[in-house]
């Protein structure tokens, strides 16, 4: 083993011993860490290889921008529908009477009309597709 591993292995086990939580880089990508997990003195020893990615400080980047793409959404709107009036026609009503020696006939007992139906307004909810635009979040 080389004098500089023995030296780093050293430095490792010394960071150990004095300090709760301790990280150490060796040449070639390897990374040793060392901490407390417990106050009961506990401990976990994590060996990483390869290339990793090194911590950077909080707030030495921005966070990626996303383009979200235009897209239909369907939205439920409540919107104020007006009043309105309604001519439907009633049909007339017919009904059986009986002559003077019992032989049933028809009459018409009241004449078909038209009626006027007033609607009030009201609010309805509907269901109502809009175009949303392309936007960077």
């Amino acid at each position: 083993m080389s004098a500089l591993k023995r030296l780093s292995l050293a430095t490792l086990a010394a960071s150990v011993l004095l300090a709760p939580a301790a990280r150490a880089t060796l040449g070639g990508g390897i990374e040793f860490s060392i901490g407390q997990r417990t106050k009961h003195g506990g401990f976990a020893l994590t060996l990483n290889h390869g290339s990793f990615e090194r911590c950077r400080p909080v707030g030495s980047y921005a966070p990626q921008r996303v383009w979200v793409p235009g897209h239909y959404e369907t939205r439920c709107e409540r919107v104020w529908v007006e009043g309105r009036t309604e001519r439907v026609l009633v049909p007339a009503v017919y009904g059986w009477r009986h002559d003077a020696y019992g032989r049933a006939f028809q009459v018409q007992l009241q004449a078909a009309r038209w009626k006027t139906i007033c609607h009030a307004g009201h609010y309805e909810n509907r269901e109502v597709r809009v175009w949303v635009e392309g936007h960077w979040r």
